[in-house]
C-alpha cells in the first residue's frame, strides 16, 4: 500500500498569494490542512475552493501552537509544510514520491530558495516533510520542528515570496517579529538561536547598531551553539562591513570560517573587505573559494540550515575576480572573469561594459561592439551602452575608437 501524504498550513489574511501556493501543489497530496488564525479576507474561501480542509483557531502569539495544530489535523502518513507566500516546484514532486518510500527515515530537508527584492537569492534548509507523529514544533517564532528519528538530505525546492513585499507590509512584518522575538529572549536570555534571529531581525531593517551590541553580546557568551554563533558572525561581520569597519569584519569573518570553512558568505564578505583594504590577491582569492563552495555544495554536517545571502552571487563574484585580475594587469584572466560573470548574471549591464572596456582598453573595439550588442540583444535598456553601439560604429568606420568608462566591482 503506498503511503499518504498530507499537506499542513496555517495561514491569516493570505488572499494575496494562497491561490498561488495551492496551484503549486494541485493533485500531489491526498489531503490538504489550512489551519486559518483569523483570517478577515478571502483565504478561507479560497483554500476550500482548492479542496481544502479548513479548520478555525486563535492566534496567541505563538506559531509553533498553530503549527502543531495543523499536524494534529493531518490524515496522511506523511505530513510536508508549506506556507502562502510560498509554492511547490513541481518539477520535485516525483522526488517526495520517492522520499516516501523509504522506510529508515523520519524526515527530510527541503531546500528553501527565497526570492529577494533586489533580484538576488537567498538558500537554506529546514525539515519540510515527515512522517506523521514524529515530529513537534517548538518556538514561537521562527519555530523549530524537532525530529524523533534519522533525518536525510532531500533535493526538493520551496520557492519563498516573503521578502518581495511593500515597504510597509515589510516593516509589519519586521515589527511583528520583534515583538515576539523580545519576548522569547526575555523568557530566556540563554536562547541564542531567538538571539540570532533576532539580530538578522536588525540586518534585515539596516539597524546596524543594534546588530553590533546584540551581536557583540551574543557571541560573547560562555555557551553558544555553532549554529547560532555563525548566523550571528555573519551578520555581525556584514554591520561591519557596511559601517566601514573593515578590519573588524575581517578578524571575525576568519575566526567565522575556522569554525565552518565551506560558509559562502563569510568568504563573499571577506572577498568584499580584501578589496577595500587593497588586498587584491586575497580577495580573488576568497572570491573564488566562495564559487567553489557552491558548486560542490559542500556543508558542514549539522549546519545545512544556514540561510546563505549570497547564493544568487555567483555574477557579483566572478565580475570583481575580473577586475581584481585587471587591477593586477592580467587582462586574459580578467576577460574570463567578466565572462563568467556575464554567463551567470547575463541581465546585468554592467559587466557587459566591463568587458567591453576592458576590449576597448586593449585595442579591441571590434570586439568591444559585439559585446556591448550581446547586452542589447539581452534585453538590457541602457542609454549608456546604446550610445556606445552607436558611436562604435562610427568610429570603427572612421577607424576611431570611443572611449568608454569601465571596471565597476558589484560587492
Amino acid at each position: 500500500m503506498s503511503e499518504t501524504l498530507s499537506l499542513c498550513m496555517i495561514v491569516k489574511d493570505e488572499e494575496r498569494c494562497i491561490g498561488r501556493c495551492l496551484e503549486s501543489v494541485r493533485d500531489v497530496f491526498d489531503d490538504v490542512v489550512v489551519v486559518d488564525t483569523g483570517s478577515r479576507d478571502r483565504t478561507v474561501d479560497l483554500a476550500r475552493k482548492f479542496g481544502a480542509r479548513v479548520f478555525r483557531h486563535p492566534w496567541k502569539d505563538d506559531f509553533s501552537q498553530a503549527r502543531n495544530v495543523s499536524l494534529s489535523k493531518a490524515r496522511g502518513d506523511w505530513i510536508f509544510i508549506l506556507d502562502a507566500d510560498e509554492e511547490l516546484c513541481r518539477e520535485d514532486v516525483p522526488a517526495i514520491r520517492q522520499a516516501v518510500t523509504k522506510a529508515d527515515v523520519d524526515g527530510f530537508l527541503v531546500i528553501n530558495i527565497n526570492t529577494m527584492p533586489d533580484g538576488g537569492l537567498a538558500k537554506h534548509k529546514n525539515v519540510r516533510l515527515f512522517r506523521k507523529g514524529k515530529v513537534k514544533y517548538e518556538g514561537i517564532v521562527h519555530n523549530q520542528p524537532i525530529v524523533d528519528g534519522p533525518v536525510c538530505d532531500s533535493s526538493i525546492r520551496i520557492l519563498h515570496h516573503g521578502y518581495n513585499l511593500g515597504p510597509e507590509e515589510m516593516s509589519k512584518k519586521f515589527r511583528r517579529s520583534e515583538s515576539l522575538l523580545r519576548k522569547q529572549v526575555d523568557s530566556n536570555p540563554e536562547d541564542t538561536y531567538a538571539w540570532a534571529n533576532l539580530i538578522r531581525n536588525h540586518r534585515l531593517q539596516q539597524k546596524w547598531d543594534e546588530v553590533r551590541a546584540d551581536g557583540e553580546k551574543v557571541l560573547a557568551f560562555p555557551v553558544i551553539r555553532l549554529f547560532d554563533k555563525q548566523m550571528i558572525t555573519n551578520d555581525l561581520m556584514y554591520a561591519y562591513f557596511i559601517t566601514g569597519r573593515v578590519q573588524e569584519a575581517a578578524v571575525l569573518g576568519r575566526e567565522g570560517l575556522k569554525d565552518n570553512p565551506y560558509h559562502p558568505d563569510l568568504l563573499f564578505i571577506l572577498g568584499g573587505v580584501m578589496i577595500k583594504q587593497e588586498h587584491i590577491r586575497e580577495a580573488i582569492s576568497y572570491f573564488l573559494r566562495y564559487l567553489d563552495v557552491l558548486q560542490s555544495g559542500a556543508e558542514l554536517p549539522g549546519l545545512e540550515g544556514l540561510l546563505i545571502d549570497s547564493y544568487g552571487f555567483q555574477g557579483r563574484a566572478w565580475n570583481n575576480i575580473g577586475s581584481g585580475y585587471l587591477a593586477l594587469g592580467n587582462t586574459e584572466l580578467a576577460v574570463i572573469g567578466y565572462q563568467n560573470a556575464i554567463r551567470h548574471e547575463p541581465g546585468n549591464g554592467q559587466y557587459y561594459k566591463n568587458l567591453a572596456g576592458l576590449y576597448l582598453q586593449t585595442g579591441h573595439p571590434e570586439s568591444t561592439l559585439r559585446v556591448l550588442q550581446q547586452a542589447q540583444s539581452a534585453g538590457i535598456v541602457d542609454a549608456v551602452i546604446d550610445s556606445h553601439v552607436q558611436r562604435l560604429k562610427e568610429s570603427l568606420q572612421r577607424a576611431q575608437p570611443a572611449g568608454i568608462q569601465t571596471s565597476e566591482a558589484t560587492v
